[in-house]
């Protein structure tokens, strides 16, 4: 019985256990669904929530569930997430989790763009919960809705009770914004500047005041105070402008810089804001504005691409009607054909009564593209629509000018008169004589056409002035009456002197000019400084180059390739590119041209000069020296079909690179070119010569002598002779080899070679006197260094202090030789006892490591000892030379000079030890005799000698 009660407690007691744990094990599992879920793992949430929803914690389980169908709402899994809700809603307990649930399924719908349901559910959220929780935030939803449906003032509404119900400063900042757009685009601007004004000097999120000054600025834009809208569009911080919507600033503040006239930074603007703005709305109303500015600007290329992209966007009807009627007007001037199709486009899309304006300028098209019958076509349809419109003068006047065109003169006359008798002073009128003079213009009576242009220009009120002076300049061209034709074109230049079309004719007359023996310089002048970015003066600088190319004047040529390359013509880019790098190659700026080369962006051009390019490189770098670039830009190509200056090239660079075998099989590519084979010989013998195999070197320069006699590699092959002579101290045969060549070339070299062959049988005199005789041209040359060396060494020996200096002045031009010189300087400064200059050129080369520190700071220590009767001083100099070199000749120097100097300061042990330290170093006998007599003459134990002695 005791057993069976025990038994049962025990039961009891795990039952209470487990149920104990499973809480505890719910809760935990809660917790951590929970860190899921603000952390943003979503899926992670979900499936933990679930787990607990088959728990039997009933509390736990509603607050889970409330979090399970928010987790499948932020996985945008919007249809179950509804559908938790609302199962949510039949059971929950929980008030505000309830009332909470009902603004989640508002976000749902919101998020599912069901509006009305979204504003049901949010208000009743309001309705429930009154104010805290989410409240602000459900009335910013209804407003942010009541905004998208331009329903502002509901939006206001709902944002201004966002506000009340809200105490985050920077929430409601956010809110008074919302409010002043709203203003804005409700047409309400004054208001919407109350609103958004105290934003301004806020403290509040930068990126919420950068918005409240562009609502603000275009405020003050539509009003025309420019300015202001400058002033607080360029408050915008920097950091944001490359971010959509405060990159759309930049859009607004070109518009009122183009109102100020300041077209240039506008159009900056504009650039920067269409390379990082194209999510904007204002993306393609900034297209249209950059693509006048750069039409304007002659930057055709670039503009016109963006105005047809413009066009054939979707989206934004009259923008694109207006990018359609600006094209045609542009190629109504330039190529009416082109104007055409966009305003066929115009018409086409036209609604009611809004085509007038695209009807006439089609008919204008017609004309200007000599589509006579379309244009009658066209403008009689607009008289038969619009019978009474106040442009019916201009198009009578422009059928007139169909019936001229089409020498149908009876009836153009009918419609002039009946022009004249509806309105006597219409301005068409005046216009007649003008497109008589065109007509007769186009049939080359010029005579003709002179009398109806000058007729038409005695009117006062034309529309055409500028255009029929043109035309009378090229009437007078054509009849060769170039004084009558030269007045024409100052009045041109005087009246329309910021006109860039006036550049077109100018030209004209200076090619006439030319093309009759007349002096054009002062004409030119006018171009290039009045309209220097124009077509016409590209062409001109393009005309020059050509001349200055052909004159072999190429530090002009390319100057003025450089300036047509500069402009945005096409034509004859391939030709000037091609004829710039020429004239930089033959002006020896061969950096210049594999800088060019290489920046790509190589224009189209003919076959063979584009074959030239990669040539020109080749070249460019085998005059600079940079063999191994050449190799390799070179090895891969069929050499074949390569020039024979190419193929001579890789054979040196193949040398230079050090692959002789390469370099021999492409010698066989111009064995039959006796010159490059005699040079290329020459070119081995060398590469031989210089990696000591002298005997093959030999060989080369000797069949080079036999088989190449007359040519002028021969002296190459005997100078090559005379070097190994010299390396080998035969200096008869040196100076007899050298005294047989004859070429000029090899003036330098020879002359080198006879100085330092002179030095080495020092024989002076001979040596100076060349070197005197030659010093100029030598100093220019690869070998002046070497020369200018063997002359100072010689001056120091002779201690001519004068002479040493003018060379080591000589040597100082060359790099490198700094230390070298002050060594040299201080050393002859010691020679000859002025210990003061020794010392100091001494010391400065002291302070860093040299190839001759031992030897300067020997002589440092004996200044500081004898000169300056500094020991101290000087026993520092001598034990640096141990530390640096102690085994050199300067370090046993020293080492003996030490050994007196510590016995003389009672350092008898030391003195001992560093001439036994001698004496154990059997390989300098000078100074071990020395370090024994002074060992023997201290006393010093003879015992201690047996080990050195064996």
């Amino acid at each position: 019985m005791k057993k069976s009660i025990l038994a049962i407690l025990l039961m009891m007691t795990f039952f209470s256990m487990t149920i104990l744990h499973s809480a505890l094990n719910t809760e935990s599992q809660f917790k951590q669904g929970v860190e899921a879920f603000h952390s943003g793992n979503y899926a992670s949430a979900e499936l933990i929530f679930k787990r607990i929803m088959d728990s039997d914690d009933e509390e736990l389980k509603e607050q889970a569930w409330f979090f399970l169908a928010r987790s499948i709402y932020y996985q945008k899994n919007y249809k179950s997430a509804l559908y938790e809700f609302n199962s949510y809603l039949n059971k929950c307990r929980t008030t505000a989790l309830c009332n909470e649930a009902r603004y989640w399924i508002g976000e749902i719908y919101y998020s599912q763009k069901e509006y009305n349901k979204a504003i049901e559910e949010y208000k009743r959220y309001i309705d429930k919960t009154k104010e805290g929780g989410l409240v602000a935030f459900a009335h910013d939803r209804i407003g942010s809705i009541y905004y998208s449906q331009n329903r502002y003032d509901e939006a206001i509404l709902e944002w201004e009770k966002s506000i009340q119900a809200c105490d985050d400063k920077n929430m409601n900042a956010l809110r008074v914004y919302n409010i002043g757009e709203a203003l804005f685009k409700n047409n309400k601007p004054e208001e919407s500047l109350q609103r958004l004004s105290p934003l301004l000097t806020s403290k509040a999120d930068p990126k919420i005041i950068a918005r409240a000054r562009i609502i603000s600025g275009r405020i003050y834009q539509q009003n025309e105070n420019h300015n202001r809208a400058i002033l607080l569009f360029s408050g915008v911080p920097r950091d944001l402008l490359k971010i959509t919507p405060y990159s759309e600033v930049q859009y607004f503040q070109a518009l009122s810089l183009l109102k100020k006239g300041d077209v240039n930074s506008a159009k900056s603007l504009l650039e920067m804001f269409s390379l990082i703005g194209k999510d904007s709305e204002w993306y393609l109303n900034a297209l249209f504005e950059l693509g006048k500015i750069q039409v304007e600007q002659n930057e055709e290329e670039k503009g016109l691409p963006l105005l047809e992209e413009v066009r054939q966007a979707m989206g934004k009807p009259e923008l694109k009607k207006e990018a359609a009627r600006f094209l045609s007007r542009y190629y109504l001037k330039k190529d009416p054909a082109r104007a055409i199709p966009y305003l066929e486009d115009s018409i086409a899309s036209s609604t009611g009564d809004d085509d007038r304006e695209s009807m006439i300028l089609l008919g204008k098209a017609y004309v200007s593209a000599n589509r006579f019958d379309e244009a009658e076509k066209t403008l009689n349809s607009y008289a038969k629509k619009y019978p009474y419109d106040s442009e019916m003068d201009q198009v009578n006047f422009l059928r007139a000018r169909i019936y001229l065109e089409k020498n149908e003169i009876n009836r153009a006359m009918e419609l002039l008169q009946e022009l004249k008798r509806e309105n006597p002073f219409s301005k068409y009128l005046n216009e007649s004589n003008y497109y008589l003079g065109i007509v007769n213009f186009r049939k080359n009576d010029f005579q003709k056409a002179v009398s109806f242009f000058n007729s038409y220009l005695k009117i006062g009120d034309i529309e055409n002035r500028y255009d029929a002076m043109v035309y009378l300049v090229r009437c007078h061209i054509e009849l060769k009456d170039l004084k009558r034709g030269d007045a024409i074109l100052k009045n041109l230049l005087r009246i329309y002197s910021d006109k860039n079309e006036v550049a077109d004719i100018l030209l004209a007359f200076i090619m006439a000019l030319r093309e009759n023996g007349k002096n054009n310089a002062a004409y030119i002048n006018i171009l290039i400084s009045r309209f220097p970015e124009s077509a016409s003066t590209l062409r001109i600088y393009f005309i020059m180059a050509n001349e200055y190319f052909a004159g072999k004047n190429f530090k002009k040529s390319a100057e003025f390739y450089q300036k047509y390359l500069e402009g945005n013509l096409a034509q004859e880019r391939g030709l000037s590119y091609y004829n710039l790098l020429l004239s930089l190659y033959n002006m020896e700026k061969y950096n210049e041209v594999i800088t060019i080369i290489k920046k790509g962006d190589i224009p189209p051009m003919d076959e063979q000069q584009w074959k030239e390019i990669p040539l020109l490189l080749s070249r460019s770098n085998y005059k600079l020296g940079e063999y191994e670039k050449v190799y390799n830009q070179l090895i891969t190509e069929n050499l074949e079909v390569l020039p024979v200056d190419i193929k001579y090239i890789f054979f040196k660079s193949a040398v230079h690179s050090g692959d002789i075998q390469t370099a021999l099989k492409a010698m066989e590519l111009f064995s039959n070119e006796k010159e490059y084979t005699a040079e290329a010989n020459y070119d081995i013998g060398d590469y031989y010569a210089k990696n000591g195999d002298i005997e093959e070197a030999m060989s080369r320069y000797s069949l080079i002598i036999r088989e190449y006699p007359d040519t002028k590699y021969v002296d190459f092959a005997k100078i090559g002779y005379a070097e190994i002579y010299l390396s080998r101290n035969k200096y008869a045969e040196v100076i007899s080899t050298l005294q047989e060549i004859k070429n000029n070339e090899l003036r330098n070299r020879k002359n080198a070679l006879l100085i330092l062959c002179y030095f080495s049988m020092e024989e002076w005199s001979n040596a100076v006197n060349i070197t005197n005789k030659e010093i100029q041209r030598l100093l220019g040359s690869p070998y002046g260094e070497s020369i200018i060396r063997a002359n100072l060494k010689y001056f120091y020996m002779i201690k001519n202090v004068a002479q040493f200096q003018r060379f080591a002045g000589y040597l100082s031009k060359f790099p490198g030789n700094e230390v070298y010189l002050n060594y040299m300087y201080g050393k002859i400064y010691y020679d000859i006892k002025s210990y003061k200059n020794a010392y100091y050129y001494l010391y400065k080369i002291s302070l860093n490591e040299n190839d001759y520190m031992d030897e300067t700071l020997f002589i440092l220590g004996e200044i500081s000892l004898y000169i300056y009767k500094n020991k101290s001083q000087a026993l520092k100099y001598f034990e640096k030379i141990i530390d640096v070199n102690k085994d050199s000749e300067f370090g046993y120097r020293a080492r003996l000079k030490l050994s007196l100097l510590y016995n003389e300061d009672g350092q008898q042990e030391r003195t001992r030890d560093i001439l036994l330290e001698i004496l154990k170093s059997p390989r300098k006998k000078t100074y071990n005799i020395q370090a024994m007599n002074i060992y023997e003459y201290l006393g010093f134990d003879k015992a201690l000698l047996k080990d050195v002695i064996n």
